[in-house]
């Protein structure tokens, strides 16, 4: 008998809404308000939910995160065969807090990706974003509207008024020199270049990956060499 599945049925599930998780992710509502145009409310929810991940000490990774929802969710363990070993075997950076989000095209995935850069940054959570981009044609029109959102004065001041680490995230290509603070977008890097954009041991960084594959198995291998640390305090 075959079984049909959804794939809101398979989507893992985020569960910490500890006040000290909480107090970061929704210290940033009026940036997020401003940048997500109320048709568009969902892209909030879509940072939100990415940010707990980010943020949370439950999941130092994402092997902890797929296993809770294994074991809560029979749907997932219907579809997958072979127990959770097998499960996790299919997620190569299980690691890593790593994780894909999924949007529908023109939900905005653009504006989930600058709010997540800009948070992680005035957070300190991160040194610097590179955003890798499969065509030049993406990475253009990125560009363009990075920089118009970096540039963005109400944005800019709910940032100070919030005392972030970065204000105004510097935007750039990679053929440009990259520093703590800046988000990267470029496309076709070769994993030298990578390195050298996001100082590779020397410091944190977040790997965006933007519509569509950008060669996995490269990406993979230089998202095995980066460091994300979180620096959090445990709920009391």
């Amino acid at each position: 008998m075959s079984l049909n599945f959804l794939i809101a049925e398979q989507v893992l599930r985020v569960d910490d809404r500890r006040d000290a998780v909480e107090a970061v992710v929704h210290q940033y509502d009026a940036f997020l308000n401003l940048l997500c145009a109320e048709k568009f409310s969902f892209q909030r929810e879509a940072v939100r939910t990415a940010l707990r991940f980010l943020v949370s000490d439950k999941y130092p990774n994402l092997e902890r995160l797929a296993l809770e929802n294994w074991n809560a969710h029979k749907e997932i363990q219907q579809k997958h065969e072979g127990g959770s070993a097998a499960y996790l075997d299919k997620m190569p950076l299980r690691d890593r807090k790593a994780a894909s989000l999924d949007l529908a095209t023109g939900a905005g995935k653009s504006y989930v990706m600058y709010a997540l850069a800009a948070i992680t940054l005035a957070e300190g959570m991160v040194d610097r974003v590179l955003v890798l981009c499969p065509s030049l044609t993406i990475e253009d029109g990125l560009l363009e509207k990075f920089t118009a959102l970096a540039g963005n004065s109400e944005l800019a001041a709910i940032m100070k008024e919030l005392g972030a680490a970065v204000t105004i995230p510097g935007i750039k290509r990679g053929n440009e020199t990259v520093r703590d603070g800046n988000i990267c977008i470029e496309s076709g890097l070769t994993g030298a270049e990578i390195a050298m954009l996001i100082g590779d041991k020397s410091g944190p960084a977040i790997i965006a990956n933007t519509y569509g594959d950008v060669r996995p198995d490269h990406l993979l291998a230089q998202a095995q060499r980066i460091r994300l640390t979180v620096d959090s305090q445990p709920a009391k």
